[in-house]
């Protein structure tokens, strides 16, 4: 991939991701021009000329990448903006780690001019490669116009310098965050999983991500694994937050022993793991695409994964991708989703 296409890449993520900007700042030998400027501002710059190095017949670029307030001549108290501006930063900087494949990050605060305690803004610096041949265009599952919620463990995935998971966007453009402010209930983010075409995970083991946004079901996939051989009780992976006592609360909790899924009638006879329409998950601990849908269109006011609804009843493995729809999608769209797991997984099924 040359200069232009790495820049388009990055163009396109700030374009369609609502922690920054719309507008923003960038300049490269005059790739990119001034755009109007909104809070928070986010600027990258390369220097061609100096930091362009080769490593190993591999020509890198050095990347740098500031974010601070553009309002900052105007707001008399920065501090309050700082930890908020480096949760944006960090977020960034994971999308260009599994996106754009670079490496070497170093962040470093931009102190205020006046007052040097204050923090501006700050600055993050890494390398990317000029020839990642193997960055592809993303599939699009919103095929269907019906996506709903596209969580996946290589975008989005906001986590802390223990690999502790706060956030999770959504990538499907609906906006869903799903979230765990308690650091004691927050997965954890796997690099790589050798096994998985070492792709990322987020592994949960009592632990659990939250969404408080409204959301409609109709077709779910949810690509997991389970760390152990039974079930330890009635573990939940794919549920509502509270039990109405209807059956129409959660959609995946395991039997509370043995290796199957709890059957409900509101999935009936419509689940299916890998292509094998079953409710057994065995075995639990090799990752298998678990999905289906519903017998009648249900819409939550939240959802969550890792947890049982209001107990504490925890899945205990890890999850790759979860893709949900508000409609049942026909057998060729169901299909489609599936291709695009099996080839970005390499799995054999």
């Amino acid at each position: 991939m040359n200069l232009r296409g790495i820049l388009e890449n990055i163009k396109n993520f700030l374009d369609n991701e609502n922690i920054f900007a719309s507008y923003y700042y960038s300049y490269v030998n005059n790739v990119f021009t001034e755009k109007k400027l909104k809070y928070p501002l986010l600027v990258y710059h390369i220097d061609n000329s100096s930091n362009n190095v080769i490593e190993n017949s591999i020509s890198i670029l050095n990347f740098n990448f500031y974010i601070f307030d553009k309002l900052k001549s105007d707001n008399s108290n920065i501090t309050e903006i700082q930890d908020d501006l480096l949760v944006r930063l960090n977020y960034f900087k994971n999308y260009l780690r599994t996106t754009l494949y670079a490496t070497d990050f170093t962040i470093t605060a931009i102190p205020d001019e006046a007052y040097s305690e204050k923090i501006t803004g700050w600055i993050m610096n890494c390398k990317i490669r000029l020839d990642i041949g193997c960055i592809t265009s993303l599939w699009n599952p919103s095929f269907a116009n019906n996506l709903k919620l596209w969580l996946k463990a290589d975008s989005g995935v906001v986590y802390d310098e223990n690999n502790k998971v706060s956030q999770w966007y959504d990538a499907s453009g609906n906006g869903y965050i799903f979230s765990q402010n308690n650091p004691d209930k927050q997965p954890l983010y796997i690099t790589s999983i050798d096994s998985m075409n070492h792709k990322p995970a987020i592994k949960f083991d009592n632990s659990t991500l939250t969404s408080t946004q409204q959301i409609t079901i109709g077709t779910f996939f949810i690509l997991t694994n389970y760390i152990y051989e039974t079930f330890q009780g009635y573990s939940g992976l794919l549920t509502n937050n509270i039990d109405n006592h209807t059956g129409k609360d959660f959609i995946l909790v395991s039997n509370e022993n043995g290796t199957s899924f709890y059957y409900i009638d509101l999935i009936g006879d419509n689940l299916f793991i890998n292509n094998i329409q079953t409710y057994d998950f065995s075995p639990l601990k090799k990752p298998k695409l678990v999905y289906g849908y519903l017998n009648e269109i249900i819409t939550w006011d939240h959802i969550q994964i890792g947890k049982d609804r209001n107990y504490d009843r925890f899945w205990h493995g890890d999850i790759y991708e979860v893709i949900i729809y508000d409609r049942v999608l026909s057998s060729t769209e169901i299909e489609k989703v599936k291709k695009y797991l099996k080839e970005k997984y390499a799995m054999d099924f």
